[in-house]
């Protein structure tokens, strides 16, 4: 793992590298006022993951995990990693898509935690 510490960059480069990502609105990166808040939500989310490794101590839960991703996340290769967090079964599903496939798979998403519990999915 390569810790890439976008968190750490200029709020310009931060955007571009948001841009590039996709999913962050542009009004929102566009906007001081509207960056100011979300982009410190945002570095909080890219610091979290980005200051790895995650240590590797942690017991397994014993419940399912349901890990969704888009195909085209740098990491999408290990997303079997999933199953050494759980003394269940790690449910993994890649779906074509960047960081933010959720975008457009919201519906999926829905199905996936539902179903396995015989709720009902309202769109």
């Amino acid at each position: 793992y390569e810790p890439r510490n976008r968190y750490r960059m200029n709020d310009e480069d931060f955007k571009s590298e948001l841009r590039k990502l996709g999913g962050a609105p542009e009004e929102v990166l566009s906007n001081a006022e509207m960056f100011e808040f979300f982009g410190r939500i945002m570095r909080a989310d890219f610091e979290v993951v980005e200051k790895g490794p995650f240590p590797a101590a942690i017991d397994p839960v014993q419940c399912p995990i349901y890990a969704l991703m888009g195909d085209a996340e740098e990491s999408a290769q290990r997303i079997g990693n999933w199953q050494q967090m759980t003394q269940a079964k790690a449910h993994t599903r890649l779906l074509p898509g960047n960081h933010f496939f959720i975008n457009e798979h919201a519906n999926t998403l829905a199905q996936t935690l539902m179903q396995p519990y015989g709720l009902p999915v309202v769109y």
